[in-house]
């Protein structure tokens, strides 16, 4: 197992990773870092654990628009079943592996 150290608004912090994954990790970081810091820039005053929960709570959202999103093209999809609807169909799969791997990552950080 991989550890990496990501900067989040000015303070770093030790991350463990699978191997191969530090990269992808620490773009996570970069990613969440840059929420954080938009977050501290009109929050105000406000405590390093609220700026994480919010910022949290924004990707949360966000990856919730895109598990509706896709489940609606999947529903979408299965409707219509030809050559290029099975070429979306596995497009889409493969955005939401990525979705999950995304999730799983933000969770474990």
């Amino acid at each position: 197992m991989a550890e990496i150290t990501i900067n989040i608004n000015g303070r770093q912090y030790r991350v463990a990773c699978e191997n191969g994954q530090e990269e992808h990790v620490a773009a996570l970081g970069a990613k969440v870092d840059a929420r954080v810091r938009e977050l501290a820039g009109g929050a105000g005053a406000v405590g390093d654990a609220m700026l994480l929960a919010m910022a949290s709570l924004m990707i949360s959202d966000e990856l919730g628009d895109a598990e509706r999103a896709l489940s609606e093209a999947r529903a979408a999809t299965s409707a219509h079943h030809d050559t290029s609807d099975d070429l979306i169909a596995d497009r889409i799969e493969a955005l939401a592996a990525r979705l999950e791997k995304v999730a799983a990552s933000i969770e474990a950080a």
